[in-house]
C-alpha cells in the first residue's frame, strides 16, 4: 500500500541527513531511494523526490 505522507517523511529525513556530506541533487535522490527500499516502501515518482532534494 502506498502511503504518501510516510514515504515523503522517510525520503525527507534521509535527504536531510545526507545533505551534510553531499550536495548533488542526484546523490541526494539516490540516498532517499536507498532508504525507501530499505523501509520496503513503494517508490514515489521522480518529481516527488526531486522536489525534496531541491
Amino acid at each position: 500500500m502506498y502511503e504518501p505522507a510516510r514515504v515523503r517523511q522517510i525520503a525527507e529525513d534521509a535527504i536531510r541527513k545526507a545533505v551534510q556530506a553531499k550536495d548533488n541533487p542526484a546523490d541526494l535522490i539516490n540516498v532517499a531511494l536507498e532508504e525507501l527500499v530499505r523501509a520496503r516502501c513503494e517508490l514515489p515518482g521522480y518529481t516527488t523526490l526531486a522536489g525534496s532534494a531541491a
